[in-house]
């Protein structure tokens, strides 16, 4: 099984430029702390406006320490927003406790529940993916000890799972509001169901980047054209009578649940093959 770090249309230049600017980020910062790049540009589903993610992940030692660049308050990390020449930088500082709480979490969960993955925290499979994909700016030694530590199996596992729960709750009401003839509850519904169902078939196929809004980048790069087109065909209505609405819902329902047999189909390829 192949885990995917984004689109292969990210180039060896372009990653550089990438680098350079975390390098320029990393000045100044405690030379004990690991720093590495990740999100939508390191995996090659950006565009011009996005932004690019620096972690820092505090020294490896019991001692307090203030955390560089504060920021803001986020709970599991802290955030602060910079701008390296045209580019704006999200700049996190995780603890080192926090991160070994990310990567427990995602050795630990019961893959075979798929309602454990709810109670992994979104913040941290998030995070997981971000480490997975990573590449690394100061310490890279240790980077690729934390890196190692998210096994990629586990963790496209999990964010289909935690899909899945989406994909069954959602399917519910959509088929409840179908019944009730509650065509515009139906049509929202349905939409999120599929959209579920195809995010749990990415995971499946070992792309581990949870969000939502880079579906469509996700099967490019899987190479899932067929799978797009059924999406795109089935996702809109073209018609706003009620009537059309309904079937329209029903149709897209019958195809989440094509796809959601396809992601069954792949966890066990997966089990046979390991």
């Amino acid at each position: 099984m192949a885990y995917h770090r984004g689109s292969a249309s990210v180039s060896n230049s372009a990653l550089d430029d990438l680098v350079r600017i975390g390098e320029r980020a990393a000045e100044g910062i405690d030379p004990t702390c690991t720093v590495f790049i990740s999100g939508s540009l390191v995996e090659g589903i950006g565009n011009e406006s996005s932004d690019l993610d620096v972690f820092i992940i505090d020294r490896p030692s019991s001692e307090p320490q203030a955390k560089p660049n504060a920021g803001y308050d986020m709970g599991d990390f802290s955030m602060n927003l910079q701008y390296v020449d045209k580019t704006r930088l999200d700049i996190e500082t995780w603890s080192r406790t926090k991160v070994q709480q990310v990567t427990e979490a995602i050795r630990s969960c019961d893959l075979e529940d798929v309602a454990a993955a709810v109670a992994v925290p979104t913040s941290f499979i998030d995070m997981a993916h971000r480490i997975r994909i990573g590449v690394p700016i100061q310490r890279p030694e240790d980077f690729q000890l934390i890196q190692a530590a998210v096994p990629s199996d586990r963790l496209a596992r999990l964010v289909a799972n935690r899909f899945l729960v989406d994909y069954f709750g959602l399917s519910e009401d959509a088929v409840g509001a179908i019944a009730e003839g509650d065509y515009g509850t139906a049509m929202l519904t349905s939409q999120w169901t599929l959209g579920a169902a195809v995010d749990a078939f990415c995971a499946s196929k070992g792309h581990t980047n949870p969000k939502p809004k880079w579906r469509f980048a996700k099967l490019r790069a899987l190479g899932e054209t067929v799978i797009a087109e059924r999406y795109l065909e089935v996702g809109l209505d073209r018609s706003a009578a009620p009537v059309d609405v309904l079937a329209t819902s029903k149709r897209r329902l019958r195809t989440a649940a094509e796809i959601v047999q396809s992601v069954q189909d792949n966890f066990l390829a997966n089990r046979v093959a390991s």
